[in-house]
């Protein structure tokens, strides 16, 4: 119990070594990367923190992995050769014991790692695009969002195109909206330069209805503003869609995909997004498995820099993989929940194959 308390204790110190160097160079690179930007805009020092303060929760999900990777190399590198490792086997400590709290403590880091994806990082991640787009580079609301030019459909057969949405407020601006009919017709089409959210429906500004059933009566008129009631698609549908994945939770990404395939499209790409949600945080794990096993057989022969060496290469081919899936699974080759998972399962089956066959 006093090894196993010693060993957890001298993970935390390295696991929090390393994240503490990694996040600071993340920042520091993303400072140089935007340093153009920040002084053209002329950015406040308040805005630089809150910006780099709101990016560190996404940080830490995408470096905490190879984190935990050099980490492991290192503590029981730093074992081998202090004898420390010899000792505890001398005593009658079998390996499986010896390792237990760094995969332990790796697993309950995975499920922290997901919890901080559900819980802080979609809010900090618009925080933090907000405060770059919005506030410091002087853009509008559109420029936050990944896709500036949206097309919903809609029930009964209608289509939205909407230039820009402020989520904040429900207001929509840049509006056409297309009425189909079974032959795939357009029955008539309404356009405003704004509709804003009522409970019920939107009441649009400067509408201008178009009919076009009649070829020989085509004709357009004006709006009112609160006549029009068949738009009634709540702003719920807009907020969904324009969001990157990673402002998304999954009970979000969930609903998404729910109303993508309910509207008869084909919704392969976010299903591999729902499954990675769950896949990337177990990498922690998953590189401790395979990091333990390589350590315990040339920790004693590995200095610092082979250490970091090996580390950056297993966790570049990590990232080689799990992208070849999910990009595979994307493209519909493999099934979401395999590209998802493809990464993880390799990697494991190598780290308990390595495991297994480590010297006991």
């Amino acid at each position: 119990m006093i090894i196993s308390r010693y060993i957890f204790t001298e993970y935390l110190k390295k696991i929090g070594s390393v994240l503490f160097v990694m996040v600071m160079l993340y920042l520091v690179i993303d400072l140089f990367e935007k340093v153009d930007e920040f002084i053209v805009h002329k950015a406040t020092m308040e805005q630089l923190v809150i910006y780099f303060a709101a990016r560190i929760p996404l940080i830490l999900t995408q470096i905490t992995p190879i984190s935990v990777l050099i980490a492991t190399i290192f503590l029981i590198g730093s074992f081998s050769k202090s004898n420390e490792l010899t000792a505890m086997k001398a005593c009658g400590l079998p390996v499986i014991r010896i390792i237990y709290p760094l995969l332990f403590t790796s697993f309950v880091i995975s499920a922290g790692i997901f919890l901080l994806n559900e819980l802080v990082v979609p809010q900090a991640t618009a925080k933090s695009n907000y405060i770059f787009q919005i506030e410091i580079r002087k853009g509008n609301l559109n420029s936050v969002f990944a896709n500036q030019n949206i097309w919903i459909k809609g029930q009964g057969n209608y289509f939205w195109n909407v230039q820009q949405i402020d989520k904040k407020d429900n207001i929509l601006r840049g509006i056409r909206v297309f009425k189909i009919d079974d032959k795939s017709n357009i029955e008539f089409r309404v356009d405003a330069e704004r509709a804003i959210w009522n409970e019920n429906y939107w009441v649009l500004e400067n509408g201008e209805f178009w009919d076009f059933k009649n070829p020989l009566k085509f004709h357009s008129e004006a709006v009112n503003p609160d006549t029009f009631k068949l738009l009634n698609m709540p702003p719920e549908a807009f907020k969904i869609v324009h969001r990157p994945s990673e402002e998304l939770n999954v009970f979000q990404l969930q609903e998404y995909i729910n109303q993508v395939e309910s509207e008869g499209y084909d919704a392969t790409k976010y299903k591999v997004d729902f499954h990675s949600k769950f896949s990337f945080p177990l990498l922690s794990f998953v590189m401790a498995m395979i990091a333990v096993p390589f350590s315990i057989r040339k920790g004693r022969s590995w200095g610092a820099f082979i250490g970091i060496g090996v580390s950056i290469i297993i966790g570049f081919t990590a990232w080689v993989v799990m992208s070849f899936g999910i990009s595979m699974g994307r493209g519909g080759l493999l099934p979401p929940f395999f590209a998802a998972w493809l990464g993880n399962m390799l990697f494991l089956s190598g780290g308990l194959y390595f495991l297994l066959t480590s010297r006991q």
